[in-house]
This record gives C-alpha cells, sequence and structure tokens, in this order.
C-alpha cells in the first residue's frame, strides 16, 4: 500500500483504489483539482499490458509500479522527484514502461564503471 492508495493484483490484471490526485490509482496521470480525486471502488489500471500478465507491484507515496511475468516494468504516478525514472516528467504521470538497462547504464556510470558484467537486475 501506498500513502493514501492500495494496488491489488487479481489474474495478472492490477486494480487500485484510494487517492488518485497524481494519477497513481488510474494510471492516466494527474487528476485535474476540480474532480474527486479520491477512488472508492476498485480501478483498473490504465496502461498495462494485456498479453503480459502482472506479477508484483509496489506503491509508493504518490506513486505505483507494477512487474510483468516476463520481467518487463512499469511506473505510474507522481514523478516530479525523478521517481519515475525520468527528471522531464510532471507531477503525474501516466502508466510507461521504464527501460532497466537504461537505468542500469546510469548507475554504471555513477560509480565508473565501463563494463556490464551481467545483465540489468530484475525487479
Amino acid at each position: 500500500a501506498g500513502n493514501h492508495h492500495t494496488l491489488i493484483v487479481v489474474g495478472g490484471r492490477v486494480f487500485a483504489v484510494g487517492s488518485d490526485e497524481f494519477g497513481q490509482v488510474g494510471g492516466r496521470g494527474e487528476t485535474p483539482e476540480e474532480h474527486d480525486q479520491r477512488r472508492w471502488q476498485p480501478q483498473l489500471v490504465e496502461g498495462l499490458p494485456f498479453d503480459d500478465p502482472v506479477v508484483r507491484v509496489s506503491a509508493g507515496i504518490c506513486h505505483s509500479a507494477a512487474q510483468t511475468a516476463s520481467g518487463r516494468v512499469f511506473l505510474w504516478g507522481c514523478g516530479s522527484n525523478g521517481q519515475l525514472g525520468d527528471f522531464s516528467l510532471p507531477a503525474g504521470g501516466a502508466t510507461r514502461e521504464v527501460d532497466l538497462n537504461a537505468i542500469a547504464q546510469q548507475c554504471r556510470a555513477a560509480i565508473g564503471a565501463t563494463a556490464d558484467p551481467t545483465p540489468a537486475a530484475r525487479i
């Protein structure tokens, strides 16, 4: 569970309830302020693949993550602090796939490593 939202996996699909202020519930991006941002009934998260079932989820304070059976990773919700892996994203980002190899390369560069001894770790 996140700060104000909960993720539920049923049959490889992700549903969510709670605050959708930053799009962390529905995966559609930031909810306009004039709309009720609370989701009382489970909402199917948009933007996740239907042909690759979700096997793991994680909820942050105002962002969410899912990993599929094939190892693909998707993030959505608040990204203004870089928690979605891209500092150019708005406060509320729609569901998007993360390139783990690119992130692993950034990590190696940060420590001065030049060789890739192993493939990017799966979450």
